[in-house]
């Protein structure tokens, strides 16, 4: 049997107002004695296509009705596809052919319209064609929108199912993608997909600030989880353990720590006096020169720090040397080089490095991400 359902919302908090309809007509009727005529073949080959190639021609026929209307086409939303895949299933295996009650609110959050097609019984060469001939499914297929998602499903019966849901999101500033990427660059190093910059810079487009995105990245697990997987390399020289980075990520969940918290706390442990200090205090104090401070200790630098050693212990010479004022300006210089590609200037480095001291790295790499110096140099790097 085929059939179509549609539905549409407009409107954040407006799902009251959707329409759905069944729409059995001339055209559908005619569908159907086609389809119980070739019934056999239509289930073979419907059975034997994935849904990745169901899904790309259905896109394809899709965006191919908006061009012939003068309309631009809608990109494929990977996170919206699981909702549609999800419900088209849920028909199959129920045998009910309903719209799904929850789609937008299971869609990204922050659309300003959303609708939904739905059919069964078509091929998949042919369901967009079903649709575009009846008037509401149409409709949403034409719709103001700028994101879908596509689920197809087959029974073992040979029954399919589709689902379209559809999204309307703000449209971003090329200028945000190139921030977002920078970001993923700069914190993550690494590259986003596609769907990952389509979120942040739909934040942005609904007027997030950059501060607020920032905070996101430098605050995200795999950014925490980053920084302690670097900690055991740069400062113990392997790699981390399974149950020691999940024990530092959960502290840092709950606030007690920092992302640079690590690498500062790996320095006072055994391990480092005995892989890196060569298990003596004055290795070790050359050590805690070389990783923190950038430089060798003169003779004379360590003769003080062993004495220091002594009274303070090892997490006293650290803090002593984590905390020293050549080391936030190197720090705040770091920053410049790393967020903004050049040197920072005399001026600079005292500012940043008073930042730093009351309120840590993290909410200097925050606030310096959040610069339209920041920005501007995004757009160079990542036009």
């Amino acid at each position: 049997m085929t059939v179509l359902g549609g539905a549409s919302h407009m409107g954040e908090k407006s799902a009251h107002r959707a329409r759905h309809a069944v729409i059995v007509t001339a055209t559908t009727i005619v569908a159907l004695v086609g389809a119980l005529l070739a019934a056999p073949m239509s289930a073979q080959a419907s059975a034997a296509v994935s849904a990745a190639t169901a899904v790309a021609q259905i896109l394809s026929d899709t965006n191919a009705l908006r061009a012939a209307g003068g309309l631009p086409p809608l990109r494929e939303n990977s996170r919206i596809d699981t909702v549609a895949a999800n419900w088209s299933a849920q028909m199959g295996a129920s045998g009910n052919f309903i719209h799904n009650p929850s789609f937008s609110s299971q869609i990204p959050a922050g659309w300003t319209g959303a609708g939904e097609n739905i059919a069964s019984g078509y091929s998949y060469t042919t369901v967009v064609d079903a649709w575009h001939h009846s008037a509401g499914h149409y409709a949403n297929i034409m719709g103001n929108y700028t994101d879908i998602g596509i689920g197809f499903y087959v029974t073992s019966s040979g029954q399919t199912y589709y689902t379209q849901d559809f999204g309307r999101y703000p449209t971003a500033s090329p200028a945000d993608g190139s921030f977002v990427k920078a970001a993923y660059a700069d914190v993550l190093g690494r590259s986003p997909g596609a769907d990952e910059v389509s979120g942040w810079t739909a934040l942005l487009a609904l007027g997030t600030p950059r501060s607020a995105i920032a905070s996101g990245f430098n605050n995200s697990d795999e950014y925490r989880l980053h920084m302690i997987d670097t900690a055991y390399l740069d400062v113990l020289g392997r790699a981390s353990e399974a149950g020691g980075r999940m024990s530092w990520l959960n502290g840092m969940r709950s606030g007690a720590l920092q992302p640079d918290d690590v690498h500062r706390i790996f320095l006072t442990t055994d391990e480092f006096y005995a892989t890196k200090g060569g298990g003596t205090d004055a290795g070790y104090i050359q050590a805690l020169y070389a990783d923190i401070i950038g430089r060798p200790a003169v003779a004379s630098e360590v003769t003080y720090w062993v004495a220091l050693l002594q009274q303070l212990g090892r997490g006293g010479v650290v803090n002593g040397f984590w905390f020293a004022a050549e080391t936030i300006n190197r720090q705040a210089s770091d920053l410049f080089t790393t967020f903004l590609g050049r040197a920072a200037s005399t001026s600079d480095v005292p500012a940043w490095a008073s930042l730093i001291r009351s309120s840590g790295l993290t909410s200097a790499r925050n606030f310096i991400m959040s610069s339209a110096e920041y920005a501007a140099r995004a757009v160079t790097r990542f036009p």
